[in-house]
């Protein structure tokens, strides 16, 4: 029951404080399914730099327990984060035109949830 509150805390927020993005879902998923590999690239570094910073966060104790935390293991790749979070848009396209972090976030507390 958590992760749908997680979600709707996130999707509610991000529309409460405006609609504009540096970077929304869909460019996400476009980029991640792109045949360009600067494109590819691009995203790679987006997914992996929203999972430092939220690992960071975490780590300092920014982040209240069961909240919007996030376990991922160290064993993890970044490959694997990127098709976690590929399949998440992939399966989620109602909710692409939100915030594209946000979508990383919650792709990431399906899959390795605290």
């Amino acid at each position: 029951m958590r992760v749908p509150i997680a979600a709707f805390t996130i999707l509610v927020t991000t529309v409460a404080f405006g609609e504009s993005y540096y970077e929304t879902g869909n460019l996400l998923y476009e980029k991640l399914t792109s045949s360009n590999a600067f494109a590819k690239g691009y995203a790679a570094g987006y997914v992996a730099a929203i999972v430092d910073d939220r690992q960071l966060a975490q780590n300092m104790g920014e982040l209240s327990e069961g909240g919007l935390r996030v376990c991922v293991p160290n064993e993890a790749t970044v490959r694997q984060i990127i098709d976690v979070v590929k399949k998440y848009l992939e399966n989620n396209p109602e909710n692409r035109h939100y915030g594209a972090a946000s979508s990383v976030v919650l792709a990431l507390r399906q899959a390795f949830p605290c």
